[in-house]
């Protein structure tokens, strides 16, 4: 099995849940898919609760938990880790565009880490706050490349420890 398959190809417009199990079919056997979804239902036009965000989440983790190796296939169901995006600057707030499509955003985002961590552990996935390392910044709520490398670097040497640590088992 594949350690780890970055599925990260999701055509614009076709929400995850729908896509999910095509890729994950596609690229089975994996052993983990990450999910690190919720920053763009910030947005003032998706008018999505905190809760509601989360449990969009939970239902990628379910998709993950059912679905097994794929269609046809006997491989198990992968292992899940779901990545709680990072709160959103502040800096949000100003500018012409971004305050406006992210109204309310900054403040539900702040709800999100313990959301994400009780859905994670009610579908049986590992769960990582991203905000414990990475910030969003810039006045539109992106994730800057420094950053997306700075936490990739972690799961990477997360991920390596949990090998060793098995392998000692």
């Amino acid at each position: 099995m594949t350690p780890a398959a970055a599925i990260n190809e999701q055509p614009e417009n076709i929400p995850a849940g729908a896509y999910l199990p095509a890729a994950i079919t596609t690229h089975h056997p994996l052993d983990l898919v990450i999910i690190m979804v919720g920053g763009n239902d910030l947005k003032a036009a998706y008018n999505r609760t905190p809760y509601r965000i989360a449990l969009g989440a939970g239902h990628l983790i379910d998709i993950c938990n059912t679905i097994g190796g794929g269609l046809g296939t006997t491989y198990k169901s992968p292992k899940v880790l779901l990545i709680c995006p990072p709160p959103l600057s502040p800096s949000i707030e100003q500018g012409s565009v971004f305050p406006e499509m992210f109204k309310g955003g900054l403040q539900k985002t702040k709800y999100l880490s313990k959301l994400y961590e009780g859905i994670a552990r009610l579908g049986g996935a590992d769960f990582f706050d991203a905000g414990t390392v990475i910030t969003t910044d810039g006045p539109d709520g992106a994730i800057r490349s420094r950053a997306w490398c700075s936490l990739l670097r972690l799961l990477r040497s997360r991920a390596r420890l949990e090998t060793i640590v098995r392998q000692r088992v």
